[in-house]
């Protein structure tokens, strides 16, 4: 008999990582600037994109750069103070560049939105499990001791969307950290972004352009 892990438990009572995106699509402004962290996460990202017939100009997706995404982010942030960055991360790329969210920290952008989809696994690179599969693990812990205003935990649609809109509405001072308990595993039938990385680079900036210069 196989024993039953904690990972086993996260499968079974919490949303699929696309639902999720597909939540904080939703949730999020039309003028929101995206960066996508490497790896299933940005291909989900880009067909939902596709099926919700959005263009992908909102979005840059850090391709083969496994924990950048959040400086990538801070970087747009510092320069687009009048826009909104959410950040979309995974539990493994946070943990591979940990200094990041002090970086984030000591900088401060109010304007950062840190999203974490936590499935306590490394899903895209063969599911091996991360340290946050722990329970006594803690990434809004992490982030509110780097210096991070504000973080929430949800585990389902109404509370992803609460938390993104409460940000907006409320006009809070960030950054923030929203840490989202998803389960393993994609679509099979999952597919790649048709684009190349150059022609996101070009409609990514057209993006940040055309909406504004800060």
């Amino acid at each position: 008999m196989v024993k039953k892990t904690l990972l086993d438990e996260y499968d079974r009572i919490y949303m699929s990582r696309e639902s999720a995106i597909e939540s904080i699509i939703e949730a999020a402004h039309d003028r929101d600037i995206v960066v996508g962290t490497t790896g299933m996460l940005s291909r989900e990202l880009f067909e939902l994109r596709k099926k919700r017939e959005e263009g992908h100009e909102r979005d840059f997706l850090t391709v083969g750069s496994m924990g950048h995404a959040s400086s990538i982010a801070l970087g747009i942030a510092l320069h687009k103070k009048n826009r909104r960055i959410v950040c979309l991360d995974g539990d493994g790329s946070v943990l591979m560049h940990m200094g990041s969210l002090a970086t984030v920290a000591q900088h401060s952008p109010p304007n950062f939105v840190h999203i974490v989809l936590n499935n306590g696994a490394h899903d895209s690179v063969g599911g091996q499990p991360t340290a946050a599969e722990r329970s006594s693990f803690s990434i809004t812990g992490l982030a509110l001791a780097a210096g991070y205003k504000h973080t929430w935990v949800c585990c389902t649609h109404d509370e992803i969307v609460n938390s993104i809109r409460t940000i907006e509405q409320n006009g809070i001072h960030g950054p923030h950290l929203v840490e989202i308990k998803i389960s393993r595993g994609s679509r099979k039938d999952l597919g790649r972004p048709t684009r190349s990385p150059v022609q996101n680079k070009v409609d990514f900036m057209h993006f940040l352009a055309i909406n504004g210069d800060s």
